[in-house]
């Protein structure tokens, strides 16, 4: 081992060094940095195959999945940062570098890792959307059944025994009931009928009224304690349902109205409703009142409850959106212009320019592909602002950075290292900035974006910050600032 500052031979053992008397301690303090990377991504691979393994037996809940994943994704993102962190710091000391090369195959490791881990994981409200219109389409079964059950009995709709009842006449199978993502069983209806629509004829409704809408009547704190077999239309034709099957006894046949409306089913996007022309639609704020429940005047509308859209929690959320996009903006603008007045960037400028608009090409690109992970109208285009504008600034500190450390390096053979660290970082936070932005606007609250973004951060990172490194010393030493 070698002093970082007279580069005199020391022993492992000790902590000062004997010909200069300069501490070692900082200099073993930056190997932990090392070790902890190393003891995150082998504690990711042993939490990934336990879960794995639990799964496999089915012997995980939904709330321990959510935490079980969270601490997983943690300690993968969390090895590259400590890894990188190392390589910045170990680039400034003399000991030799041969765990510097480790170190990077640690980075690479969890940055190929991640990506898969992250698209998988964040692609939940894609698969939600999926869920949504298998949703749609059975409850567009159920409106046909509904045509179907009217013609062959004068034009009148079901009243009591709805499900029942399409289920004997044959329109429909108990399948069609159930809507994948509300938790409802075989002989469990993830749907109720209009109360206001229930044995009328259906000459008299109107096409905008509200025929059929998710529902969570039925659904009890007791649990399900019914048999499934004994529901009225297994008497009359024996379906293949297993006599131990136990279902909620009133989740099936419900009529009501939009106080028991489900909004849960989507991640709290809306539900599916179905209307009095049989057309699905998928409606955002199915409490709304512009909806039509009733041809009576003197209707009471009533909000589901748990799901009413409170204006005192509205404002405050959009104050938030403001002030952090605000906080973003000041720190990343903040940061350019420290740059610009602390560093000159007239010795070097055209390839300053060369690696500005490189930077804002790679983040219009990457940008716009970001905001594919996030399934929100309300941010097109957003993304691909957020990257150019962080792309560019986090370009500029970058390239910043990058030519004040060349001169104050003790050993200019690692500045190529220290430039590829460098970039890594850079995209790191540069992704960082973005997903934040894209997150606060979509209102996403799982971070599996994060975990996307840092791993095609690291891997951009790294080969912009080996191609600017390589021509910043190029630069450099054209403009004979090497000696």
């Amino acid at each position: 081992m070698e002093c970082a500052k007279c580069g005199a031979e020391i022993e492992n053992c000790l902590v000062v060094c004997s010909k200069c008397s300069d501490s070692l301690k900082k200099e073993k303090k930056i190997y932990r940095l090392f070790k902890l990377s190393t003891i995150c991504l082998l504690i990711f691979f042993i939490a990934f195959t336990l879960i794995l393994l639990a799964l496999e037996k089915n012997k995980i809940s939904d709330f321990a999945w959510i935490y079980i994943s969270a601490f997983t994704l943690t300690t993968l993102a969390a090895s590259p940062i400590l890894a990188i962190i190392f390589l910045l710091k170990i680039n400034f000391h003399k000991d030799s570098l041969g765990i510097g090369n480790y170190a990077f195959v640690i980075i690479f490791l969890s940055a190929i890792i991640m990506l898969p881990v992250g698209l998988m994981s964040g692609n939940t409200r894609h698969r939600s959307v999926a869920y949504r219109m298998v949703c749609g389409t059975n409850l567009n079964k159920l409106g046909k059944a509904l045509l179907l059950y009217a013609n062959d009995n004068n034009g009148q709709l079901p009243e009591a025994y709805w499900c029942d009842q399409l289920i004997t006449d044959g329109y429909v199978s108990p399948e069609d009931f159930i809507c994948d993502k509300s938790g409802a069983k075989l002989c469990e209806s993830s749907f109720a009928l209009n109360k206001e629509v229930a044995g009328k004829n259906i000459s008299d409704i109107p096409p905008d009224m509200v025929v059929l809408f998710e529902s969570t009547l039925g659904v009890t704190k007791s649990g399900r304690d019914f048999p499934a077999k004994d529901r009225e239309f297994n008497v009359h034709e024996d379906y293949e349902i297993s006599r131990f099957a136990k279902v909620y006894k009133d989740q099936w046949n419900q009529v009501g109205g939009p106080e028991s409306l489900a909004v849960d089913n989507h991640q709290g996007d809306g539900c599916n409703i179905l209307f009095g022309d049989m057309h699905v639609r998928f409606e955002k704020e199915p409490w709304s009142s512009d909806l039509k429940w009733s041809l009576r005047e003197d209707y009471v509308f009533k909000l589901p409850q748990f799901t009413q859209p409170d204006p005192e929690k509205i404002e405050p959320l959009l104050l938030f959106k403001k002030v952090s996009i605000s906080v973003i903006a000041i720190i990343i603008v903040g940061g350019a212009f420290y740059s610009l007045h602390r560093f000159q960037f007239r010795k070097y400028r055209s390839f300053t320019i060369l690696l500005g608009f490189t930077c804002v090409l790679l983040g219009f690109v990457l940008g716009g592909f970001t905001e594919t992970l996030y399934s929100s109208n309300d941010i097109f285009g957003v993304g691909a602002i957020a990257g150019v504008v962080g792309g560019l600034i986090v370009g500029i500190c970058y390239f910043a950075i990058l030519t004040k450390r060349f001169y104050s390096m003790k050993h200019r053979k690692r500045f190529m290292s220290y430039a590829v660290s460098l970039g890594m970082a850079a995209g790191m936070i540069c992704s960082t900035i973005l997903h934040l932005v894209l997150m606060i606007m979509a209102e996403e609250k799982m971070p599996f974006g994060l975990i996307t973004g840092l791993s095609v951060g690291i891997i951009v990172g790294a080969i912009m910050g080996a191609i600017s490194g390589a021509e910043c010393e190029k630069e450099l030493y054209d403009n004979g600032q090497n000696k």
